[in-house]
């Protein structure tokens, strides 16, 4: 037995040896979906909240929508996943980075469009977009992890990449609990006890009616600084194969 566990911890430590002899492209693109997916739970747990308090749609209609929502991100998965792959991993994932940018920019907005029919049309808008997005990101980024293992280490990057995405979910939660009230005590009037970060909560009260919205804003910004980062570090090379390079020749990848 005991033999058994010693060569039990021994495999578990060389799996996490073998992942260091993977190309940097699979730390990038595993960080690209962890980012994104923080924005995306950012918005998400607040969507009801959101749409039934700050567009007073009534937490029945907003409910609905969520569930929309979701529905699509799955059903875009099944589609366009696919799909976007032939296009090469880096211009997919650019291009998912891209749209959810610009959707959740129009979802942020909304409250400030004026009529609520603008404002409904807006959401819808916004939700479709993203939706894309988010149904090509995920796929995409499963493949480029398969892609950028072997056999040895293949279990280990798609265990990385849910236990990292699983850390980052708790890292936004702990971010919107502290976003959310503090700019919302600022509006109010109350913000003397808020001063730590104080210049970034400022910052997103100028463009926030709320607190929920300025979370909003925050995860635009998470989204598109991923896009701008995910979009430096990877270096494409033009070419008929549709093959790209890492900075540094770090690895390649048929795209």
């Amino acid at each position: 037995m005991s033999n058994k566990a010693a060569s039990a911890v021994r495999n578990f430590i060389a799996s996490f040896t073998d992942m260091r002899q993977c190309p940097r492209g699979l730390w990038f693109v595993i960080g690209a979906f962890v980012v994104e997916s923080m924005a995306y739970f950012g918005v998400l747990t607040l969507m009801t909240t959101y749409l039934s308090s700050d567009l007073h749609w009534g937490d029945a209609r907003a409910g609905l929508t969520v569930s929309i929502f979701t529905m699509l991100v799955t059903l875009f998965m099944i589609g366009l996943g696919s799909f976007a792959e032939g296009f090469g991993l880096r211009r997919a994932i650019i291009f998912a980075l891209a749209i959810a940018t610009a959707g959740r920019v129009l979802y942020s907005i909304a409250p400030q469009l004026g009529g609520s029919a603008v404002a409904v049309f807006a959401v819808l808008a916004s939700v479709l977009i993203v939706a894309a997005g988010e149904g090509i990101l995920q796929p995409v980024c499963y493949s480029g992890v398969k892609q950028y293992t072997d056999a040895k280490t293949s279990s280990m990057g798609y265990g990385l990449i849910y236990a990292i995405m699983n850390l980052g979910i708790v890292g936004v939660g702990a971010l919107s609990a502290w976003i959310r009230p503090a700019v919302q005590d600022i509006k109010d009037g109350h913000g003397a006890m808020h001063q730590f970060g104080r210049p970034l909560l400022d910052f997103l009260r100028g463009f926030s009616a709320t607190g929920v919205q300025a979370v909003n804003w925050t995860c635009v910004g998470v989204t598109a600084l991923t896009l701008v980062l995910f979009a430096l570090v990877m270096a494409k090379k033009t070419g008929s194969s549709g093959k790209f390079v890492l900075l540094g020749g770090a690895g390649r990848l048929e795209g």
